[in-house]
Parts: C-alpha cells; sequence; structure tokens
C-alpha cells in the first residue's frame, strides 16, 4: 500500500507554482519528514488553507458513488463526539492505495468537486502533482 498525501493550497500559490511542482514537491516531503520545524510549520500555515473538515464529510457521504464511499469507511465522521480521523487534517488529507490508479478512480476524481486548488504527493516522492489543470480563460472581443 502506498500513502498519498492531499494539500488544500491557496489560489496565490496555484497561480505562482504551478509549473514549478518540483519544488512543492521537495517542501512538502520535508515539511512530513521535519514537522517539528518551526519555518516548515510556518510556511506550511501560509500556502495551504484551512478545509471545514464537515463539509468534506458530507461531500464525501452524498456525493462519492457508493463503490468507491466503501473504500472511504475510515472517513465516516463520528457525530456523537465528532471525532475526525487521523488521516483527515485541517489542511490536508492522507490516504492509502495499492497503486495511484486506484487512489484516482476511488479518491482523487472525486475530490477535485470538492475542491481543486489541491497539490498530491506520494510518501515516497515519486509521484506528485496538481490535482487539476489551470484553467485558462479565453478573452472574448
Amino acid at each position: 500500500m502506498q500513502k498519498y498525501y492531499m494539500f488544500f493550497l491557496e489560489q496565490e500559490v496555484q497561480a505562482n507554482y504551478f509549473y514549478k511542482s518540483d519544488i512543492l514537491c521537495r517542501f512538502f516531503h520535508s515539511f512530513l519528514t521535519q514537522p517539528y520545524r518551526k519555518d516548515l510549520q510556518e510556511q506550511f500555515r501560509y500556502i495551504t488553507r484551512l478545509i471545514e473538515i464537515e463539509d468534506l464529510f458530507r461531500f464525501i457521504e452524498n456525493e462519492v458513488p457508493h463503490e468507491s464511499s466503501e473504500l472511504l469507511s475510515d472517513f465516516k465522521i463520528n457525530k456523537a463526539d465528532y471525532a475526525i480521523p487521523n488521516q483527515i487534517k485541517q489542511r490536508w488529507v492522507e490516504v492509502e492505495f495499492d497503486s495511484l490508479q486506484r487512489a484516482y478512480i476511488h479518491f482523487f476524481q472525486w475530490l477535485e468537486q470538492f475542491d481543486s486548488c489541491c497539490f498530491i504527493v506520494e510518501k515516497s516522492g515519486h509521484n506528485y502533482g496538481w490535482l487539476s489543470p489551470i484553467k485558462k480563460q479565453a478573452l472574448l472581443s
């Protein structure tokens, strides 16, 4: 099983670093392997943004097809005590799949509808990139 991290980034970061994915990958790898470093923590908080976890759960429950949502059973929120699974943070989500293809089919493609300004990093660092491309706007005259 391979672990994947999906980070929710600020729009400005996507605009400025879309073609500099290798820099973001190195940064996130450093952050994940050295989470105690204050400088990395501050940079991480600056480039990522908070998400409403309850909205994410609601989206998974209502929008993700049943066959995929069965794989995401760990993500169900315990409404009695509002316990949040360890895989979901306020600025990123961790998932494990046996391949990148399965991760995309069963998770990432649905999360793109929830939030498209996300950057994905495989724990090994071999695979990384943006969840979705920047859509160019054509000017009509």
